[in-house]
């Protein structure tokens, strides 16, 4: 195991912990957080396991996460409340960008070469790298993922509204893993 990924899956964990060591934080939230870290540690630990895969894993955990929100808004007609909002916002942003990363992400294997040796057509040897791995279009996919948690946890940090700085930490060190994966 390398350096890279071993970092990865350790910032991986920590955002799990983090998103389930609080009592009274949001079981949605949480239970979000772990089976996205469990794709993120699948994808790590596997050699060859397919990204396209774990994105489509990913895309479907919005049916169980968002289920019981519309049902709920459903049935009393009432827009949701402000932890249900920043809960189902949160979760929607974490799923939607993980999938997103995780599909422009390429295939992590240990026997894998890194990029192509022949350079693309006037590019340097670096930036054909970025464009093999997917890494101007995943380091853009992960900032806008940075900037749309933070949009929807700082409001919530800044209100101290209850069991919200677990889960900015968890959503933190999921980038962060997605960002040393990329590397």
């Amino acid at each position: 195991m390398s350096l890279m990924t071993a970092a990865a899956a350790i910032l991986t964990i920590v955002g799990m912990a983090a998103a389930v060591v609080r009592r009274g934080c949001s079981r949605i939230l949480a239970t979000t957080s772990v089976v996205i870290g469990a794709i993120m540690l699948a994808v790590l630990v596997l050699p060859g396991f397919s990204t396209v895969a774990a994105a489509a894993v990913t895309v479907a955990l919005l049916v169980p996460v968002v289920g019981p929100f519309l049902w709920a808004r459903v049935k009393t007609g009432r827009p949701l409340a402000g932890w249900q909002k920043f809960a189902a916002g949160l979760a929607v942003i974490d799923i939607g960008f993980m999938a997103l990363a995780l599909f422009l992400m390429p295939v992590h294997g240990a026997g894998q070469p890194r990029a192509s040796a022949v350079p693309m057509a006037g590019m340097s040897g670096h930036m054909t790298h970025m464009a093999a791995g997917g890494g101007l279009m995943g380091g853009l996919v992960l900032l806008g993922w940075m900037v749309c948690a933070a949009v929807v946890a700082v409001p919530a940090i800044r209100r101290r509204t209850h069991g919200v700085f677990p889960h900015a930490v968890c959503s933190g060190c999921m980038i962060l893993a997605m960002g040393v994966m990329a590397l």
